[in-house]
């Protein structure tokens, strides 16, 4: 998605994470974490985690920034950013994985840790409600890499069966950022158990 918005061409190689590719041996010598995304630099070295990822595009290709252009923009955007990461999407991922059948084989399941994710889901989603009601956009004006990770995590949360209900602000900027070229690439499936 951050690709899309940036306009630039990177080399995607796709992977089946179902059939395993990102544990072999090979891809673990470029990431012992055996986990995705992983960028290869020109260098011969490896970037992974996917902000870490967007922030490098961002230095290379500082036209349409998605993380700000001043030091106080830079802040104000990397703090929305966190908090959409640490109070959305990672609740949404440990959510589906503390309570889903599909994990159930592949992870060691706490049920109860998974419930009180959601709870930290639905708490966020209230006060995005009243903060989304005075900017159409998760920090501002402007789209930025805070709606990216904000976006994917209501997208993730929302397989799980935990949707925005009556939350009229969230949807219209959850609507708005769904109706952007990159986010036909989100398209999170509900796994069969």
């Amino acid at each position: 998605m951050f690709i899309l918005e940036k306009g630039i061409d990177v080399p995607i190689q796709e992977m089946s994470l179902q059939n395993g590719e990102h544990k072999t041996e090979e891809f673990r010598a470029k990431n012992p974490l055996g986990q995705v995304p992983l960028l290869e630099l020109t260098d011969g070295t490896y970037v992974s985690e996917s902000v870490s990822i967007c922030r490098y595009l961002e230095e290379c290709y500082p036209e349409k920034p998605l993380f700000g252009t001043t030091p106080a923009e830079r802040a104000h955007i990397d703090m929305w950013q966190r908090r959409m990461e640490l109070r959305v999407f990672i609740p949404a991922v440990e959510y589906g994985h503390h309570t889903h059948p599909f994990f159930a084989p592949r992870i060691k399941q706490f049920p109860d840790w998974g419930a009180s994710n959601r709870e930290v889901i639905e708490a966020t989603y209230d006060w995005l409600e009243q903060e989304l009601r005075s900017r159409p956009f998760i920090y501002g004006e402007s789209f930025t890499i805070a709606d990216i990770t904000g976006f994917n995590g209501v997208q993730l949360a929302e397989v799980w069966g935990i949707g925005i209900q009556n939350r009229g602000n969230l949807a219209k900027w959850r609507d708005g950022i769904n109706a952007r070229e990159s986010a036909r690439v989100v398209r999170y499936a509900p796994r069969a158990s």
